[in-house]
């Protein structure tokens, strides 16, 4: 991940995560499922979804600060947007 050691490392442990996770569902669903199998596919299921969040985020950087976005553009109301640009609607309604 161009250089960087920890988002590797947390891109590496998730997928092995999603590994473990289809083993226990599929064990889930050929056995019945008792409640230690539940809880614990759903534990590696939060763990595989943080982990693959943190590898998004530490992989990007600085691409979510503030000064990386762009600029918000003023929102038009209804009003200017019909004074602008007259669709074929106003200019029927109009006559």
């Amino acid at each position: 991940m161009g250089g960087e050691w920890l988002p590797t490392l947390c891109l590496l442990t998730s997928v092995l995560l999603a590994l473990a996770l289809m083993h226990q569902l599929a064990t889930i669903a050929m056995t019945g499922g008792s409640p230690r199998n539940v809880k614990l596919a759903a534990l590696l299921l939060v763990g595989t979804i943080t982990l693959m969040s943190a590898t998004l985020v530490l992989a990007r950087g600085d691409a979510f600060s503030r000064s990386a976005l762009p600029p918000k553009l003023p929102r038009a109301g209804v009003a200017s947007v019909l004074a602008e640009a007259p669709s074929t609607f106003t200019t029927v309604a109009r006559q």
